[in-house]
């Protein structure tokens, strides 16, 4: 990608980002936050995501639980139109086959287990991905967050600079 791509692609990622704590104010108190946010972090116009799966590890309570899923085969295209209809968006994502595919996992917590890299292979396996990427950070109550994530364009590395910053807005969403 040539310098000038890269610069106007990471300005559009960080636009996205920028906006996100404003339009989170838009639909507090929804339940499915998360799938929100997720649907915007992977949308075309920020990180470019061809599927996604959110998950949150709690070693407290032994239990490693599908939060949110994204497919950009089954995915809302009016990112716009999400913010602006939260309830079109929430009738949407119920019925969103790989998000609730994802929301029925639940596991034993990966801190009980194997390796994290063993279990991510697993359930890369058994969500469909083909080649895909995961990252991990902390969450409050000593929760860990986890992304698997698959990109449109494996090139697209602009992604990987900024995918840490992005996911952790889900760091303020409930977990239900």
């Amino acid at each position: 990608m040539e310098e000038a791509k890269k610069l106007e692609r990471q300005n559009r990622i960080l636009q996205r980002l920028a906006r996100i704590p404003r339009m989170m104010v838009y639909v507090h108190g929804r339940d499915d936050l998360s799938e929100f946010i997720l649907h915007e972090l992977c949308s075309e116009e920020c990180f470019n995501l061809r599927k996604a799966a959110y998950f949150v590890d709690n070693p407290d309570f032994n239990c490693l639980r599908g939060v949110a899923g994204f497919s950009s085969d089954e995915a809302f295209h009016d990112i716009e139109k999400m913010w602006q209809e939260p309830d079109a968006f929430s009738s949407f994502i119920v019925q969103a086959p790989f998000n609730n595919q994802v929301r029925s996992i639940n596991f034993d917590s990966l801190r009980n287990k194997m390796s994290e890299q063993e279990v991510m292979r697993d359930m890369a396996h058994r969500l469909g991905f083909t080649s895909c990427a995961h990252c991990s950070w902390n969450m409050r109550h000593d929760n860990h967050g986890i992304l698997m994530y698959e990109k449109t364009d494996p090139s697209d590395t602009i992604v990987d600079e900024h995918i840490v910053d992005g996911i952790s807005l889900l760091n303020f969403c409930p977990i239900f």
